[in-house]
This record gives C-alpha cells, sequence and structure tokens, in this order.
C-alpha cells in the first residue's frame, strides 16, 4: 500500500526545512506505521502558503493541490504566525480534510529541524488515528508528546473547535500561558527575519561610520569628553544611538506595518514588535563592530603618554581609557552612519520583515494568475 504526504511550504526557512524532510520523513514514517504502508513525500513550494491573511485561505488552497497529486495528507509549513484571539496556535489540524497546519514562527528560536520534525511526525499520528477510528489513543499520545518534547515551553493545551469556513471540527494545540507562547513566537518571528542578514545590508552605512568617527579620533576634545563622561552617560549614548539609528531605517524604507482593517490591528502590532527587535539586534551588532574597529585604532594609533597628558591623568592612558574613548566614538558615528542606511539595498532590508514578505508573495500570486 502506498500513501503520499504532500508539504506545501511558505519560501524562505519553510522551505529548507521541508527539502530536509524529504529524505528523512518517509522513513520515520515507516517506523511509527504499519510496515506494509510505503511512504512517498513530495515537497511543493506555494507562495499562498506564505501569504495568506486568514489562515483558512491555506486550506482552502489545500484542497486542489490535495486533488491534484493524489496525496493521501497535507501539511502546510508556513512561517506566519497563526492565532486564535491572541492565543499562539502551533498546530491545527482539520479533522474533515485531515490536514495539518505548522506554524514555524511557533517554534521558537534557534535549531528547529528536529522540532519542527518531530511534530510533523506526531500530527500525523493523530491524523492516521483519526483515519483509523482510534482517535482516544492518538489524543493521549500526541498530548503527552506535544507536551514534553516538541516546544520549547512544555505547556500545550489542546483544544478542539469547530471552524464555519472549512466546515469541519479541528484540533489545535496552543502554547500556555499565552504571554510565554508570544515571546517564544516573536522570538521565532525574529529568527525568520535573520538579523544577521539585514547586517550585511548595512556594510556600506558601516563603512561610512567607521570613516567618519576614525577621522574624529584624531581631536583631542573627543578623548577630553570620554574621559569626562560617567560611565551611565556613556551607557546612554550607546542606547540613543541604537534606537536613533533604528528608527531612522524605519522611517527611511517604510518598514512599519499600518493595518489595513480593524481585524488586522493585532496581527500588525506583532509584525511591527518583530521588526523593532530584529532591527535592535541588527544595529547591536552594527554598534559592536564599530565599537571593536574603534578599539583596535586608538590601540595602534594613540601613544597613551600623548593621550594620558591630554586628558589629565597622572600617567599614560590605561587600557580603560581607550576603552572609553571607543565607547564614545562608536556612539557618535553610528548617528552619524545613520545618513548611509540611505546607501543600502532597500530590497533586501525590506525582506527581513514579516509584512514586506508577505506582501511580496501575494503579489508574485496575482501576476501568476494574470500571466496565465
Amino acid at each position: 500500500m502506498k500513501k503520499k504526504v504532500g508539504i506545501l511550504t511558505a519560501p524562505d526557512l519553510a522551505k529548507k526545512l521541508a527539502d530536509k524532510y524529504y529524505e528523512t520523513l518517509p522513513s520515520l514514517l515507516s517506523s511509527q506505521f504499519d510496515s506494509s504502508i510505503e511512504w512517498e513525500v513530495e515537497v511543493i513550494k506555494d507562495s499562498i502558503t506564505g501569504a495568506a491573511k486568514n489562515f483558512i485561505d491555506l486550506y482552502t488552497n489545500t484542497e486542489s493541490y490535495a486533488k491534484e497529486n493524489n496525496w493521501s495528507y497535507v501539511i502546510n509549513l508556513t512561517d506566519l504566525p497563526i492565532l486564535d484571539e491572541k492565543k499562539v496556535i502551533a498546530a491545527d489540524i482539520n479533522k474533515k480534510s485531515k490536514t495539518i497546519l505548522l506554524s514555524v514562527s511557533a517554534f521558537g528560536w534557534g535549531s528547529i529541524r528536529k522540532r519542527v520534525e518531530r511534530a510533523i511526525l506526531y500530527a500525523m499520528k493523530e491524523v492516521y488515528y483519526l483515519s483509523n477510528d482510534n482517535n482516544q489513543q492518538g489524543n493521549e499520545y500526541n498530548n503527552k508528546y506535544y507536551s514534553q518534547n516538541a516546544f520549547p515551553s512544555k505547556r500545550l493545551q489542546r483544544k478542539t473547535v469547530y471552524i464555519e469556513d472549512t466546515d469541519s471540527y479541528h484540533i489545535r494545540y496552543l502554547i500556555f500561558p499565552s504571554f510565554i507562547g508570544k515571546l517564544q513566537l516573536v522570538s521565532g518571528m525574529v529568527s525568520v527575519n535573520k538579523p544577521l542578514n539585514m547586517m550585511k545590508t548595512l556594510t556600506s552605512s558601516l563603512a561610512l561610520s567607521f570613516t567618519t568617527g576614525a577621522f574624529g579620533l584624531i581631536f583631542t576634545t573627543l578623548w577630553q569628553l570620554s574621559y569626562i563622561f560617567s560611565e551611565l552617560r556613556l551607557l546612554s549614548l550607546s542606547f540613543a544611538s541604537i534606537f536613533a539609528m533604528l528608527i531612522w531605517i524605519i522611517l527611511a524604507h517604510q518598514l512599519w506595518d499600518i493595518p489595513a482593517g480593524k481585524g488586522e490591528k493585532h496581527i500588525s502590532k506583532l509584525y511591527n514588535f518583530t521588526t523593532l527587535i530584529t532591527l535592535f539586534i541588527s544595529v547591536s551588532i552594527y554598534y559592536i563592530t564599530l565599537f571593536i574597529l574603534f578599539l583596535i585604532t586608538c590601540l595602534t594609533i594613540l601613544p597613551a603618554d600623548f593621550v594620558g597628558k591630554t586628558i589629565g591623568t597622572s600617567g599614560p592612558a590605561d587600557f580603560i581609557q581607550y576603552i572609553e574613548i571607543a565607547w564614545l566614538t562608536a556612539s557618535i558615528a553610528t548617528v552619524a552612519g545613520a545618513v548611509g542606511v540611505g546607501l543600502t539595498n532597500e530590497k533586501l532590508v525590506k525582506e527581513s520583515t514579516f509584512s514586506y514578505r508577505q506582501q511580496s508573495r501575494y503579489e508574485n500570486i496575482v501576476n501568476k494568475k494574470s500571466e496565465k
């Protein structure tokens, strides 16, 4: 007996995960089910899986794929957040169509390949039990599994709800408590945004900041100010410069998501908060990189005796003084480098935000339809 499992996946991270499961999932399924079943996995990248504004659209989209490809089971693997009111949905199973919906973002930050793989495996087991009138055993097994292995937060609430739009009951796994679920979801969304990739788009701005700061290092006023300022004031300047650049990037590239209607306010807030966290991580890395470069430059070109004499110490400047000079210079240069953000690749910057990627995927769908 042969059974086909179709994985509809959003582009980017979800697609990379699905490609890995293409080879490993058949053997895993064989080890869990009747050995007489031959499992075949098919992966299709579909833009709507990463662009649907309502997760119900994913189930509507799934039906045509299942019929066309003769799939016995369907898994929607999306990077979009899925919410039940304000609770985070980690997994949703349509009991009527036996379709599984998993949100990669709900699995949190870090290495998630194994966790998603296990979630797929045990969601498949629940669907299998549904198909074989053994739902009670499947429920007990899966509820225990999800709670102990699949997710970093080890408390999940299993819930069965009727969805009128799909004319079906759905089994949902909600991360509980909701506060932990949202933190986990945001960390997963930030991971999908790839802050390090955004940092790569700021290289031209980094060069401008370093050039500006390196020139400023030759002025003794900068040395004296760094010596006079307290650590608290230097720290305040650091955060002020980071947030100044962060706000400038949002304004320069129009990264703030504006909800189209009242029903989208909550999701827009989630997107915007994720954008802020992503940018904060990227700009912080940017700032630290500048600090290290300036510290090396200070140690290389500024004589300790001359620096100590200029700032009024009793002897040569020590390592702490060099750190303070580099610290203040990094703050000033970060603000100056914000101007250079306009020189970066705008598309690459925007691709590090959920709202832009979702809109791009939606436009891609519309373009494909118009070409037909």
